[in-house]
C-alpha cells in the first residue's frame, strides 16, 4: 500500500510491487518433483544500479542503503576508499554501498551539514532537493512509519550533480497504530511522534530549525492529508483485501496470521482514521520544540501557519510569568534572543480564536474609548 501511495506523490520515487502466490520445488537432493504452495508474499523490487536504470534515474551515480545513520560526520569510519584507515565493513554498517564506490561527494555533503556556520537553507539548496526531502517527511508523519529516523531509506545523487535524493524502503511500520492497539503492544513514545521522531538526526534536526523549511513542510502535511483521504485508503484496502482473503486463512498462510479475521477486519476498518491522529500527534510535536540551535526561543512556529479541516487556526507563544501572569511573547519586541535555560516548562502555544485576528470595527473602538473615560 505505501509503494502504490508513493507513484501518486511526485516529489518521491516508489518502486514497483505487487502480490506473488510462491510456490517452490526443493532439488536440493534431486528426489522432489513436487512444487510446494508457500502461500501469499509481497515482492517489492530492490532497489541497485538496475532499478535505477529502469526507473530513469542514473545507474552509475552514488546511492546508499541508510542501515543506521544521522548524517553526523564521523570523520573515523566516513572515508574515502583510498584513505589508509578505510574499512568498508564498518563503513557499511552506516551506509550500505549500492551505487558508486567514491565517497567524496558525501564527505562534502556531510561536511556542509556538520558545519553550523553554513546556514541550513544554504545547505539545503546546494546538497538536496528540499521538495522531496519536505514530501518524504511529510508521508512518514502522516503514516506514523516511525523507524525512519535513522533508516529504511536509500540516498540517491545522480553523476555530475551535488543533489542527494531521498528514496522510501522497508514501510513494516506504516500505519500500525491500529494493529499495535489490538496485540497489546505499547505505542509510539511521545519522542517518535510528528517532528520529535527527526530530533537526533543533526540533518533533519537542523532542517526543522529553520523557518522556510518548516512552512514548506506545513504545506506539504496539509496537501499530504488531503491525499491520503479515508476514502482513498478504504477503497484500496479493499482492493487489497480481495486478493489477501482468500490466503490469509487458509494453508499455510493461516499458520503465520498473527490475527482472527475479526480482528483483521477491525484493522483493516481503523487505517483510513490514523491519519487524522498521526495529524494530531504532529501538531502536538510543534509545541514541544520551541528552542533554537543555541537554547533560545526559536521563533518559527509564530511564522507557521496550521490549519485543522480546512480552516485556519491561529495561535501565540505564551509565557508563564511570576505572580500567577501570563504574557504573550512577540520576538519583534526583542533585541536579543530570550535566554530560556531558566524558562523551561513555561512556554506554550495558546490557540486563538480567529476573531481575535480581525480589525475592531468602529462601534468597538468607540465603546472601549468610553471605556477608558476618552
Amino acid at each position: 500500500m505505501a509503494y502504490d501511495l508513493i507513484k501518486g506523490i511526485p516529489q518521491m520515487m516508489g518502486l514497483r510491487t505487487q502480490f506473488v502466490h510462491l510456490y517452490v520445488k526443493d532439488n536440493t537432493d534431486g528426489s522432489s518433483d513436487v512444487f510446494q504452495d508457500y502461500g501469499l508474499y509481497t515482492q517489492v523490487e530492490q532497489l541497485n544500479k538496475t532499478a535505477l536504470k529502469t526507473h530513469g534515474l542514473d545507474s552509475k551515480g552514488q546511492l546508499y542503503k541508510v542501515n543506521f545513520f544521522e548524517f553526523y560526520r564521523e570523520e573515523d569510519v566516513i572515508k574515502t576508499t583510498d584513505d589508509p584507515g578505510y574499512n568498508q565493513e564498518a563503513f557499511e554498517e552506516r551506509l550500505e554501498i549500492k551505487g558508486d564506490s567514491d565517497h567524496t561527494k558525501l564527505i562534502h555533503m556531510l561536511d556542509a551539514v556538520n558545519d553550523y556556520s553554513i546556514p541550513i537553507n544554504q545547505v539545503l539548496e546546494q546538497y538536496f532537493d528540499e521538495e522531496n526531502i519536505v514530501y518524504w517527511m511529510a508521508f512518514q508523519i502522516l503514516t506514523g512509519n516511525v523507524d525512519t529516523q535513522s533508516r529504511n531509506m536509500y540516498l540517491y545523487s545522480p553523476q555530475n550533480s551535488d543533489t542527494w535524493y531521498f528514496i522510501d524502503w522497508d514501510n513494516d511500520g506504516f500505519f500500525m497504530r491500529s494493529e499495535y492497539g489490538l496485540r497489546g503492544w505499547s505505542d509510539q513514545g511521545s519522542w517518535e511522534c510528528g517532528i520529535s521522531n527527526y530530533w537526533g538526526n543533526v540533518l533533519f534536526q537542523r532542517c526543522l530549525k529553520s523557518d522556510s523549511f518548516r512552512k514548506e513542510l506545513d504545506k506539504a502535511i496539509i496537501e499530504m492529508k488531503d491525499y491520503l483521504s479515508e476514502e482513498r485508503l478504504s477503497t484500496m484496502i479493499s482492493q487489497y483485501e480481495n486478493v489477501v482473503r482468500p490466503y490469509l486463512y487458509s494453508m499455510p498462510d493461516q499458520m503465520h496470521a498473527p490475527l482472527t479475521q475479526a480482528q483483521y477486519d477491525t484493522v483493516a476498518a481503523g487505517i483510513p482514521e490514523e491519519v487524522e491522529k498521526n495529524y494530531e500527534l504532529y501538531l502536538e510535536s510543534l509545541e514541544k520544540h520551541l528552542l533554537s540551535e543555541a537554547g533560545y526561543l526559536n521563533f518559527y512556529s509564530t511564522q507557521m501557519l496550521v490549519f485543522e479541516d480546512g480552516q485556519y487556526k491561529p495561535f501565540e507563544i505564551m509565557f508563564n510569568g511570576d505572580n500567577d501572569t501570563v504574557i504573550p511573547i512577540d520576538k519583534d519586541n526583542f533585541d536579543t534572543p530570550l535566554d530560556i535555560k531558566a524558562m523551561q516548562d513555561r512556554i506554550w502555544a495558546r490557540w486563538m480564536d480567529p476573531k481575535e485576528l480581525e480589525p475592531l470595527t468602529d462601534e468597538e473602538v468607540a465603546e472601549y474609548r468610553k471605556s477608558i473615560g476618552k
